[in-house]
């Protein structure tokens, strides 16, 4: 319920924005929501460090290698994606893919500046998400799971 609740409002929020790659926000805050809610605050932590290593390195490499090496960029983070362990490094390297697509379409700066904004600011919306809905929704939970055992 948290997470249908989370993806969807945050996507109405980017809709009512007009923010390129929407979708971002989408991924982003089910990524921090899954597998487990017990390790949102860790993901949402190492998502926001992630981005933003992976993004100032994109910019670096992207900027010292010729030009007909950019479009290798986006494997080269596919690669270091599957072979990472830990959800740090695993958002770094997917800036690389995600980067290497949308520079394209919004150049290098809005590129950038829309990988960082669309990732911290949906993770650290589903963070308040969770502190505000979550005792709510354990509540109406509870209460109607009390109600089933009570009627049988």
């Amino acid at each position: 319920m948290l997470l249908t609740f989370g993806i969807s409002s945050v996507l109405l929020i980017a809709s009512i924005l007009d923010v390129p790659k929407a979708y971002w926000m989408g991924i982003a805050t089910m990524s921090v929501t899954l597998p487990f809610r017990s390790d949102l605050e860790k993901r949402v932590k190492y998502r926001r460090l992630g981005t933003i290593g992976g993004s100032i390195v994109f910019v670096l490499v992207y900027l010292l290698l010729p030009e007909s090496c950019h479009t290798y960029m986006g494997i080269l983070g596919g690669i270091g994606m599957g072979l990472s362990v830990h959800y740090g490094w695993q958002t770094a390297f997917n800036a690389f893919s995600a980067l290497s697509i949308a520079v394209s379409a919004l150049g290098l700066q809005n590129a950038i500046f829309f990988r960082i904004f669309n990732n911290i600011f949906s993770s650290a919306y589903m963070w308040i998400v969770d502190r505000i809905f979550q005792p709510f929704i354990s509540f109406i939970s509870n209460h109607f799971n009390k109600g089933l055992l009570q009627n049988r």
